[in-house]
């Protein structure tokens, strides 16, 4: 699959979900931070992360972690610009309250969820890769 119509798929399949919640005014929470509310002041951070993400594709072998991260983080970036802040609207708290814990877990978005996802497996990819070297070492 192309990475650049990946990346834009997976970007519209995001707008589209937030544009949406907004249409239909399902309860919704605009987020001036990161991810899950993170480094409210900072965010410019994101768009240095996305940057440098998008260099690595460029230069280096592409693949699936690296198309989450960034189409979650152009996501996020578009709703700044369009909406003033990133739209969340998934909200797990409720799941917590209905087996009595009290514990309140920042809404979020799918464009979220594909970071934390990209996040996770390229950790996951970093140690197999690690394996692999150690375990051919061995042989």
């Amino acid at each position: 699959m192309n990475k650049w119509f990946l990346i834009f798929f997976l970007v519209v399949i995001d707008q589209f979900s937030k544009t949406l919640v907004l249409n239909y005014n399902y309860q919704a929470s605009f987020n001036q931070g990161i991810a899950f509310g993170l480094l409210v002041s900072q965010w410019w951070l994101a768009i240095n992360l996305i940057v440098v993400l998008l260099v690595l594709i460029i230069l280096r072998k592409f693949y699936y972690p690296q198309a989450l991260i960034v189409s979650g983080g152009i996501a996020n970036i578009l709703d700044r610009f369009l909406r003033g802040g990133v739209v969340d609207f998934i909200n797990i708290s409720l799941i917590f309250r209905l087996i009595n814990l009290n514990f309140v877990f920042p809404d979020f978005n799918l464009a979220d969820i594909m970071i934390c996802l990209g996040v996770i497996w390229l950790i996951f990819d970093l140690f197999y890769q690690e394996f692999k070297v150690n375990i051919n070492k061995k042989h």
